[in-house]
């Protein structure tokens, strides 16, 4: 396909893409022969404001930050300064890994093929762990290009802003992009907005993080994947590297240094993801033709797109898509839970008489222990209630215990539901949350924790000092999830820790066994 036809097409597929998938707002360039040649921008910064997304409105990168820092670290490599296969620990010493002798084993080259051994990253306030032999294979890591940065600042004597500003943007070009907040993004920066279309507002990013804090617009970021496939600023040996698998995944993929890797319908080409929540971004480069192309959406949904608008730049499927795992804006799944996100929505609003937004995130095939662990990362705003048709505790029995407890009342236990119940779950669904709705009402919402015990599957929520319950849940097979995130406009919210007057709200996670799923959402074969 030529040029201009390719770009007739995209002008209308994306907006319809948008539309579809629910997305915000969007910026998208397209590479070739070693420059930008046609970017669009569509869609609004911030729903609340309205102010139109434009070509210079910066974006999160988040994960697009690691390519970006592979790129100048490359350049100390050529330099001398750094090599990639000397253990970090002999450049500077690790005060978060001393207690463990691995973290003597990290190179550079471990960092940035994510083989380092260290986790995506630790829990707040927990030290930091191994969780597999450094080198031993692939895993994914911000903690370990937390290390090698600051390593780079020791080497350098500047700070991750400086050190990108100097080695990577200026070269390339990029005069809006850096790693920390910067007073002229004020009026141009994109508000991240969550599962229910809302605006999360402004977030000021100060400290500088290589793997995640990367600001930088469509374009900007367009001339960074042209400067890769051009192969400047670069030795040609330093961007074969980059670009040479370092670790294996699968069969079509793999990691270079700082970029996945993938061979499919269109050759071989790089990418990367980008996913800060409510801002996604993704990025691809063909080397053997010269494209590519850099995607930055402020909303939830905005990977839901990506693989349609791959296909609709390059006529091709990339496996890359299908590893990352996100759900389509079209998957079935997708539509009932859009349904049952808008039930609930009008039944809450109804009962509360103030505008209510249900936002709703299906988790895919997990077990209860790793569910109820995941509810931890929300340590005070969540609940986990089980729906077990054979064994537990109960949806109707815990949601009742919760009513009650709300309202001051006497703790009453659950049953098992049957497969009857389950299959009516959507009038059951609207008839707890106006029950909830109306507890909540009257309380002007109490604070509800999740806490771990153990491995063990279990949780437990208070109500203050004086109510407490705790339930225990048996089973270890592999569930489906869905997670409700409840969020009002007339409250100070977000969707991590969603509070009214400084107190958090809780959110909902409804658990589904995998074998009857289909039971309760028939239009799933619709």
């Amino acid at each position: 396909m030529d040029f201009e036809a390719r770009i007739s097409r995209l002008k209308k597929v994306v907006p319809e893409l948008m539309e579809k998938g629910a997305v915000t707002g969007l910026s998208l360039c397209f590479v070739q022969k070693g420059q930008v040649v046609w970017s669009l921008a569509s869609g609004v910064q911030d729903v609340e404001g309205k102010q139109p997304v434009e070509a210079d409105t910066i974006f999160q990168a988040a994960s697009l930050s690691k390519p970006v820092f592979a790129y100048g670290v490359l350049g100390l490599v050529e330099e001398g300064m750094l090599e990639l296969d000397r253990p970090l620990r002999e450049y500077w010493d690790y005060g978060d890994l001393e207690h463990d002798e691995r973290g003597g084993k990290i190179t550079a080259r471990m960092v940035l093929s994510h083989s380092s051994g260290l986790p995506n990253w630790r829990e707040s306030g927990q030290q930091l762990e191994f969780v597999f032999e450094p080198g031993e294979k692939f895993g994914y890591s911000g903690e370990g290009f937390v290390y090698l940065q600051k390593v780079v600042e020791e080497l350098t004597g500047m700070g991750l802003a400086e050190f990108a500003a100097r080695r990577v943007f200026a070269p390339l070009g990029m005069e809006l992009s850096g790693y920390t907040w910067r007073e002229e993004y004020e009026e141009r920066i994109a508000h991240g907005h969550d599962m229910a279309g809302q605006s999360l507002g402004k977030v000021e990013w100060e400290d500088a993080n290589a793997a995640a804090s990367l600001h930088t617009t469509a374009t900007e970021f367009g001339r960074f994947v042209a400067a890769v496939l051009d192969g400047d600023g670069l030795a040609a040996e330093s961007v074969r590297e980059m670009l040479s698998p370092q670790m294996e995944i699968e069969e079509e993929i793999s990691w270079g240094l700082g970029w996945g890797l993938q061979e499919g319908e269109a050759g071989k080409s790089f990418w990367h993801w980008g996913d800060n929540g409510n801002f996604k971004a993704f990025t691809l480069g063909l080397p053997e033709s010269g494209m590519g192309m850099a995607m930055f959406a402020n909303s939830f949904y905005g990977q839901s797109i990506v693989e349609d608008l791959l296909e609709a730049l390059f006529d091709a499927r990339f496996p890359a898509v299908g590893w990352m795992g996100y759900e389509r804006y079209d998957a079935p799944k997708r539509g009932v839970r859009d349904d049952l996100a808008s039930s609930l929505s009008d039944s809450f609003s109804a009962v509360t008489g103030v505008q209510i937004d249900v936002g709703v995130r299906w988790v895919e095939r997990s077990n209860y222990a790793d569910v109820v662990k995941g509810a931890a990362g929300y340590p005070t705003c969540t609940y986990a209630f089980a729906m077990e048709p054979d064994h537990g505790w109960a949806l109707l029995g815990v949601a009742a215990s919760a009513v009650l407890a709300l309202l001051g009342e006497e703790e009453v236990e659950g049953r098992p539901l049957t497969v009857a119940e389950v299959e009516a779950f959507h009038p059951i669904a609207r008839r707890i949350f106006v029950d909830l709705a109306n507890a909540w009402k009257g309380q002007k919402v109490e604070i509800g924790s999740v806490e771990v015990e153990s491995d063990a599957p279990s949780f437990s929520w208070s109500m203050g000092e004086e109510l407490e319950y705790t339930g225990f849940m048996a089973p270890d097979g592999l569930v489906e999830i869905i997670g409700f995130q409840v969020i009002s406009s007339e409250w100070d919210a977000n969707l991590v820790n969603p509070q009214v007057d400084g107190r958090l709200v809780p959110a909902l996670i409804f658990c589904y066994p995998t074998d009857v799923l289909e039971s309760i959402f028939k239009k799933e074969d619709e």
